[in-house]
């Protein structure tokens, strides 16, 4: 309740000063009278923007591996088996023996490797942002901010699907239940780190790294799209061919809800992650 409470506050905050801002370009109309320009660079996809989609074979294989585990102890695994805990180590939940309840955590050790290879499609494949008041280095930082970031994805991905692996071992191996309760939180406390760290020396597209002194700054503006953003944040415009683009504020990528792909894609991430435990609890 207090998180949901806190993103609600987060994001009424964020309306207030969003409608100052939008109240500001009306108050000065000569900020926009600067030349709005779009680049668009043709070579752009034939550069390496992302770490090969071949690295998620580790997870896939960390999966098949589980599996397999899993069937081969299917005898040893008792009829009624802890499926959570809380942090004093307290079962919370418990399970029944079968073979879809015992198949819950390699399934969504699948269901995650391609969740985290369509996020690092979704990277690659992502609209390209380019600054029209420094093109080529726009670009570079652009290419640079989703290799980081892919390679984020990709060690995170298999990091998370390695942990996985533990309570199911648990299952027909004794694992120390401390170590089952400590490894998960030191995964998050990386992952949030990192991150933290990547979000900081990287900025959105590659902000924060460092600029150059050329450009046409002060001459040209990327053209202002605030008509599609709606809220300022919720990116719709029937009128362009992309699914996925960069957020315009924080960090990541967003959908264009106006593309009916895009409603498609949320769709079936939503159903699988909320099926699955349904299908095989």
């Amino acid at each position: 309740m207090q998180d949901s409470s806190y993103v609600i506050a987060h994001f009424i905050v964020y309306l207030i000063f969003h409608k100052k801002m939008k109240n500001l370009k009306e108050q000065y109309p000569e900020w926009m009278k600067k030349t709005q320009v779009i680049m668009v660079n043709t070579q752009f996809r034939s550069n390496k923007l992302t770490y090969s989609n071949y690295w998620f074979a580790i997870p896939f294989v960390i999966s098949i591996v589980t599996i397999v585990m899993t069937l081969v102890n299917y005898q040893q695994i008792p009829d009624r088996f802890p499926m959570q805990y809380n942090f004093s180590g307290e079962v919370t939940n418990w399970g029944t023996k079968s073979y879809r309840s015992v198949m819950l955590m390699p399934i969504m050790q699948i269901y995650l490797t391609l969740l985290f290879l369509f996020v690092n499609i979704i990277i690659s494949k992502a609209k390209q942002q380019v600054s029209a008041a420094n093109p080529e280095e726009s670009l570079n930082k652009n290419i640079i901010f989703r290799r980081r970031w892919s390679l984020f994805t990709i060690l995170m991905g298999t990091g998370l699907i390695a942990m996985f692996m533990l309570p199911q071992l648990s299952l027909f191996y004794p694992i120390n239940l401390k170590l089952q309760l400590y490894v998960p939180l030191v995964y998050l406390i990386a992952v949030f780190a990192g991150a933290i760290i990547l979000s900081i020396t990287t900025g959105q597209g590659g902000s924060r790294m460092s600029r150059s002194a050329t450009g046409e700054n002060g001459k040209v503006m990327d053209r202002d799209d605030d008509r599609y953003w709606k809220l300022g944040v919720f990116y719709f415009n029937p009128k362009d061919p992309a699914i996925f683009l960069e957020k315009r504020f924080g960090i990541g990528w967003t959908n264009n809800w106006a593309h009916p792909l895009s409603w498609v894609f949320i769709i079936v991430v939503i159903l699988l992650a909320v099926g699955l435990p349904i299908l095989l609890g």
